[in-house]
């Protein structure tokens, strides 16, 4: 059964889509988007990730806008904890490797028996008091763009069906806007990739540095870049840390928006 939303529920809807549509700033857009979007569908928390520009067809979630009730210092340890250890036993991580986007439910997906002692929930949300979870999984082309996750303590309870529906409402678009993104950011990666010669005269980059970035343009991570110039991890560690020192990013992801954005007229 489809639930009925109200007349300001729909026209809240409306405004977002058009919000997600009109906006040009993709970080702006995800926060406005999750702005109004807690006018619809209560939360304590929510992430908005985008997958790596570097890593299509793997995932590996970065740059998360946060949108939360809570302090920015909670924010940040929340996520970093997330990124640095707890990701990896996330029981519905499988999601973002889905070749469909997706809405979901935490509850429609892991047994709450099950969920309730796994050492994910035990010793990542409930500390933080987030009992209940929702979210969406972007694909583009079967794989994941981008990933949104609802929070929500005990005291507001489970995700509904109809706030899953409007969540099913809004995807569609989230995911042409992202798609659209994503179309941009690959053709631009290949033009980068163009231009090495004119990166290392221009910021002073080692022969070095060029094979590394190449390497990283292409989508691989340390390890592989290691393994294909038979140097060690922390050898590339190294070299990544001199060339965002160089080019003054602190990210792959920064690295790619910079490129792009100070640097169009390498690629004509």
């Amino acid at each position: 059964m489809i639930p009925l939303l109200e007349q300001w529920e729909w026209e809240k809807v409306n405004q977002i889509t058009c919000e997600i549509g009109q906006s040009r700033d993709i970080t702006g857009m995800r926060r406005d988007f999750l702005t109004l979007l807690g006018q619809l569908v209560a939360f304590d928390l929510a992430d908005f990730y985008l997958n790596d520009t570097a890593t299509l067809g793997r995932v590996r979630l970065v740059d998360p806008v946060v949108v939360s009730r809570f302090s920015k210092q909670f924010n940040e340890k929340f996520m970093a904890e997330y990124d640095k250890c707890y990701g990896q036993i996330d029981y519905v991580k499988w999601v973002f490797s889905s070749h469909e986007s997706i809405v979901y439910r935490e509850s429609d997906l892991i047994n709450n028996e099950m969920r309730t002692k796994s050492a994910f929930f035990l010793d990542y949300l409930k500390p933080a008091g987030f009992l209940h979870v929702a979210g969406i999984s972007i694909a583009k082309e079967g794989s994941c763009i981008s990933a949104i996750t609802l929070y929500r303590t005990e005291k507001r309870g489970d995700f509904t069906d109809k706030e899953l529906y409007i969540l099913n409402q809004l995807l569609p678009h989230l995911q042409s806007k992202l798609s659209r993104e994503f179309n941009v950011i690959d053709y631009n990666i290949e033009k980068i990739r163009k231009g090495f010669s004119l990166l290392a005269y221009q910021y002073h980059l080692s022969n070095r540095e060029i094979e590394i970035l190449k390497l990283v343009c292409s989508g691989h991570n340390n390890s592989e870049v290691g393994n294909q110039l038979s140097i060690s991890v922390n050898t590339v560690k190294k070299h990544m840390s001199n060339i965002f020192d160089k080019l003054g990013v602190d990210s792959r992801t920064h690295l790619f928006n910079l490129l792009l954005r100070n640097n169009k007229e390498l690629f004509e």
